[in-house]
């Protein structure tokens, strides 16, 4: 089995939030990231991921509707975390939009992507096993690099999540 080393940036009131679940499930803040992690890990034919949520589906459903539609599959939530995995097909995106409470850890699995981010303007391009962080109430948009579908995996925490289009 292979290592990927993971940094995670958080804003202190993140890491409190993180530090507090850590202490009520009883585990190490690595034991808990990587509690949610496995699941990308383990073979397909165990793992199930569950649809989003009705409100989630609402939440990302108009700003869905403006760039196209892309694929969301919950992989593990709680009250403050959620590990998704996000499919954004040829020429789609997730349109611009921020988290009021929550720090999106994105992990490219397949093909290039791009994070673009306002205030400060930034483009990040992420290859398959690189990651990058973007802060709570940071807007953001993702998107496939080369215009082909990509995939990624999406840690979201720690906090409520909801998602605010722009």
């Amino acid at each position: 089995m292979g290592n990927i080393n993971l940094t995670l940036s958080l804003d202190d009131d993140a890491l409190r939030k993180l530090e507090r679940l850590a202490a009520r499930e009883h585990k190490d803040i690595s034991a808990l990231v990587r509690h949610y992690l496995v699941s990308l890990t383990e073979d397909t034919a165990t793992t199930k991921p569950q649809s989003q949520t009705a409100a989630e589906a609402k939440s990302s459903a108009g700003a869905a509707g403006q760039a196209g539609h892309y694929a969301i599959d919950v992989v593990a939530k709680n009250d403050t975390l959620r590990m998704v995995t996000i499919a954004i097909p040829r020429g789609g995106c997730v349109p611009w939009h921020h988290h009021s409470n929550v720090t999106d850890m994105f992990f490219c699995l397949e093909q290039p992507l791009v994070i673009e981010t306002r205030a400060p303007d930034r483009r990040v391009e992420l290859h398959p096993g690189q990651t990058y962080t973007v802060a709570r109430r940071q807007p953001h948009r993702v998107s496939s690099a080369d215009g082909e579908q990509c995939k990624f995996a999406l840690l979201q925490g720690v906090g409520i999540y909801d998602f605010v289009p722009l």
